[in-house]
């Protein structure tokens, strides 16, 4: 990851980290269901930027003990909310793909939290829903836009490569992904 070649702009983000977390509940949400800090699009692409600038702050070797609460705590509020999201089950669209991959992202990458297995399970339960209703035979996501059908994609193929990568897909669900993809 470039971040950890270059501490200066591995340094502004560790400050905009600590700003955004200290700044998190002051955000007024524009639309009152979506958290601006937590929901599901952002939350996927959050995770996916700054888990390798945490690595990176870790991989350092002497990390700054606010950089690395500010970090966890928003790594750790990301999974908690997106594993609320989920609540209600199976929800039809992109948003759900790809917060799903972002919770299987923080369940496996953080596998030691407590929590890690539950989001892990939630995420491949829904996914797996994912995969069964929302394509066309032809490949083609239902809401038919390139965009939408792109990002979903996008979404299951992340979810695929990090459960693949941290050995964290049994081999019958790396067949599901790999039937589907």
């Amino acid at each position: 990851f470039l971040l950890a070649k270059i501490p200066s702009d591995l340094g502004r983000i560790v400050d905009i980290i600590k700003q955004y977390y200290d700044q998190r509940n002051k955000i007024v949400a524009r639309i009152p269901h979506l958290d601006p800090v937590y929901y599901e699009l952002g939350s996927r692409s959050k995770t996916r930027n700054l888990i390798p600038a945490y690595l990176a702050l870790c991989y350092e070797g002497n990390p700054d003990g606010k950089a690395v609460e500010a970090f966890c705590k928003f790594f750790l509020g990301f999974g908690r909310a997106l594993m609320y999201d989920q609540r209600t089950g199976y929800r039809p669209g992109n948003w759900q793909i790809v917060g799903a991959s972002a919770l299987f992202r923080l369940g496996a990458v953080f596998s030691y939290l407590k929590e890690a297995s539950s989001w892990r399970k939630c995420a491949l339960e829904i996914m797996k829903a994912h995969l069964k209703r929302d394509f066309f035979e032809d490949g083609c996501h239902k809401e038919r836009c390139w965009s939408y059908g792109g990002m979903s994609l996008e979404g299951i193929l992340d979810f695929y490569e990090v459960g693949k990568r941290l050995k964290t897909l049994s081999a019958s669900d790396e067949n599901i992904f790999l039937k589907h993809i």
